[in-house]
């Protein structure tokens, strides 16, 4: 969930995305996909919105209207089909490194500044749940082997 001046946007399962101006009544944004999605910042800098889900990642300057920005896909290796997608499970927007920050269930660290071009982080660490915010001084991946700050 994340909340821009006096409206909140949550995402779901199959696509869904709801926006609220007062919490009680919720519209859907039409997002064209039935995908999974797990998370959604707001970026002060660049105002924009991004969201992440399974194998996808999509971006949005009015939260009405996405734009598809990383889509897996499947392809063929040495007579096998692998999936290339990388499943999203959360982002935040750290004030302090003005980075989007996502991370995946294969526990991938992924950067942004804008949302639309991201670069994959050198480090790994195991089991991610979600990312927490601290203090606006970093950031941190939470999951059951504990917490790892960047």
């Amino acid at each position: 969930m994340v909340r821009k001046a006096k409206t909140i946007r949550c995402c779901g399962s199959h696509g869904t995305i709801l926006t609220s101006h007062d919490g009680a009544k919720w519209i859907k944004q039409n997002t064209k996909i039935k995908a999974n999605l797990a998370g959604i910042a707001y970026s002060p800098v660049s105002n924009r919105f991004v969201v992440v889900g399974d194998g996808y990642i999509m971006v949005s300057d009015d939260a009405a209207s996405w734009k598809i920005i990383r889509e897996g896909v499947e392809e063929m290796r040495e007579g096998k089909i692998y999936d290339t997608r990388d499943w999203f499970r959360d982002v935040i927007w750290s004030e302090k490194t003005e980075k989007f920050i996502a991370t995946t269930e294969d526990n991938n660290i992924y950067r942004s500044v804008d949302g639309g071009k991201w670069q994959k982080m050198e480090q790994k660490t195991n089991n991610i749940d979600q990312i927490i915010l601290l203090d606006v001084q970093g950031c941190s991946a939470g999951g059951t082997c504990g917490y790892q700050e960047w």
